[in-house]
């Protein structure tokens, strides 16, 4: 109140009521805030932003449809150990598909550019895992709201990490063609597409395997691969896969 304390003199009763109005609200909870957060290590804010968007997905989508066409697989909905079978049958020619893809490229070139991207994703994590314990004095719908998307935002980076693992694994055991090039932005989009695909599957084979969880494998009509969650073990399944990747993340 004090930078408008000027005011007074031109309208003392307009002033007053502005002044009540202030103060009462002043005990109200805030719907925003603001914090900062100490880094014990150097990220840039150049780094470049890359991330796959649905027609990388549909891409990656039909080269796992023709590899289920050609392993035989049979349209239709598979649980348990039996969709761990139809994975697992699919799971080498896939493998082998994205390595060709790879080996296409640059081993050091695509090496920087997955480094890149990881520690973007790992940068991501740190911070909103510094967010989401900053603020605990928000209007409690505002609150519920903020430690919701930041669990959503938080997951998200976790899973894009996961992601950049696989394929900077693959990307260092495989050997490489001779007469190889850059990947550019949208191939190396088409990549982090397929190897995102593949720890999804990985991860419902093992599911299906080891777990009581409802998970359906689907192989529609056109022998596109997809997983479904029953609505009972939604929850569940959320809950133990935040867990999961938790503990592999702080290990």
């Amino acid at each position: 109140m004090e930078l408008l304390e000027p005011l007074r003199e031109h309208n003392q009763s307009s002033f007053s009521e502005l002044e009540s109005v202030v103060i009462k609200d002043f005990s109200l909870k805030k719907e925003v805030g603001v914090f900062t957060i100490e880094q014990d290590y150097f990220y840039s804010d150049m780094a470049i932003s890359v991330q796959s968007e649905a027609h990388n997905f549909v891409k990656v989508r039909k080269e796992i449809a023709r590899v289920c066409f050609s392993a035989g697989a049979e349209p239709g909905e598979y649980s348990g150990k039996s969709a761990t079978r139809v994975i697992r049958r699919m799971q080498t020619s896939i493998v082998k598909v994205f390595e060709d893809q790879i080996s296409q490229y640059s081993k050091k070139h695509l090496h920087n550019k997955v480094l890149n991207y990881y520690t973007t994703q790992l940068h991501g994590i740190i911070v909103n895992r510094k967010r989401y314990s900053s603020f605990n004095n928000l209007d409690p719908v505002v609150q519920e709201e903020f430690e919701q998307k930041t669990r959503n935002i938080r997951e998200e980076f976790r899973r894009n990490l996961r992601t950049a693992q696989y394929l900077l694994e693959s990307n260092l055991a495989i050997q490489h063609q001779d007469n190889n090039s850059e990947c550019k932005k949208d191939e190396f989009e088409n990549l982090l597409a397929f190897a995102d695909w593949l720890v999804v599957l990985q991860d419902n084979a093992d599911t299906c395997h080891f777990t009581d969880f409802d998970v359906l494998i689907q192989i529609d009509d056109e022998y596109k691969v997809d997983n479904i969650f029953l609505k009972l073990e939604c929850y569940s399944m959320r809950k133990y896969f935040v867990v999961s990747m938790s503990n592999k993340i702080t290990q």
